[in-house]
């Protein structure tokens, strides 16, 4: 625990170096880290429960507790500055964490299935913005869970 705090310290002195106090990246990582926060206690409240999960719980914690990682695509569009939308790559991040939620819970993975879904969603994005090594990586995913031949998203 000591280790991961330290290393939480870290981050946030190397991040105020490079955000002062005043720039809007400080408000997206609150909301980010709210967001993730509120996930983690979700999850522990439906875990109590006898109900099995719906699927748009499991997604919605899925994409709650991946919000943290959000934080770096927030602090990219500040450091960039020219004001261009960063909602299709925290669409396709959010995709590709709710994609391996699906697998982390063992769900079956075919064509049909909620994980494929999210993974071809994110493979989309990525070659819609140009992210060809995320690309590549999404594609090897889906092949190595499918066994199929690999997508031509071009």
């Amino acid at each position: 625990m000591l280790d991961y705090l330290t290393l939480q310290e870290y981050a946030v002195r190397g991040l105020s170096k490079l955000f002062p106090a005043e720039d809007d990246f400080w408000l997206y990582f609150q909301r980010c880290q709210r967001r993730y926060v509120a996930a983690q206690r979700q999850q522990r409240e439906c875990q109590r429960s006898a109900q099995p999960w719906e699927t748009e719980q499991v997604e919605e914690i899925a994409a709650g507790k991946a919000a943290i990682c959000f934080a770096i695509v927030h602090a990219l569009a500040s450091l960039n500055q020219q004001g261009c939308s960063m909602q299709p790559l925290l669409d396709c991040l959010a995709g590709l964490h709710l994609a391996h939620q699906y697998q982390d819970e063992q769900q079956p993975y075919s064509a049909s299935s909620p994980g494929h879904e999210h993974f071809q969603r994110s493979l989309t994005l990525a070659q819609e913005l140009g992210l060809l090594e995320l690309r590549d990586y999404l594609q090897r995913q889906m092949l190595h869970h499918q066994g199929q031949p690999q997508l031509d998203v071009a």
